[in-house]
C-alpha cells in the first residue's frame, strides 16, 4: 500500500516522458512537409526548438550532439527562407523571427568554451546570409549586399 503513490507517480511520469517524446516528430513532420507560408512558421519554429536542444546539449557536456543540433537548425532556417522567398508569404515576421533566432544562437556562443564556438560562430554567419536573403528580399537593391538570383 505504501510503494502504490510512488508507482502513481513513475506511471505518471513516464507517460508525461512518452507524450513529450510523441510531441518532437509532430514539429518535424510538419517542418519537412509543409509548403508556402506554413512551411516559414513551421521550420522556424523547428529551428528554434532544435537550437534550444542544442543549449541543452552543450550545458549537459554533450558537444557532439549540441553540433548536429546546430547543423539542423541551420538546415531549418535556410528551408524557412527558402520558403518564404519563393512563396513571397510571411517575408518579415520571417525576418523578425531570425533575427531573434541569430541573437539566441549569440547568447548561446558566448556561453561556450572558447574551443566549442567555431561551429557556432559559423552557424550564425550562415543564418546572418539567409537573413540577408530575406532582408533583399523585402527590401530590393535598398537592403545592400549581392542580389538575390532569380532562378
Amino acid at each position: 500500500m505504501k510503494a502504490l503513490p510512488g508507482v502513481l507517480f513513475v506511471l505518471l511520469l513516464a507517460g508525461c516522458c512518452a507524450a513529450q517524446r510523441q510531441e518532437e516528430p509532430e514539429w518535424q513532420r510538419k517542418a519537412e512537409n509543409s509548403h508556402g507560408g506554413e512551411c516559414v512558421k513551421a521550420c522556424l519554429q523547428a529551428a528554434h526548438v532544435t537550437l534550444e536542444d542544442a543549449n541543452k546539449l552543450f550545458s549537459s557536456g554533450d558537444t557532439t550532439g549540441a553540433l548536429a543540433r546546430i547543423t539542423d537548425t541551420v538546415a531549418y532556417v535556410k528551408r524557412s527562407v527558402d520558403c518564404s522567398v519563393q512563396s513571397h508569404k510571411d517575408l518579415k515576421q520571417a525576418e523578425i523571427l531570425l533575427r531573434g533566432l541569430i541573437r539566441r544562437a549569440h547568447d548561446i556562443e558566448h556561453s561556450l568554451d572558447y574551443d566549442d564556438r567555431p561551429p557556432v560562430v559559423k552557424a550564425i554567419a550562415e543564418m546572418e546570409q539567409q537573413r540577408d536573403r530575406l532582408l533583399h528580399a523585402l527590401f530590393g537593391a535598398a537592403a545592400g549586399g549581392p542580389a538575390e538570383k532569380k532562378p
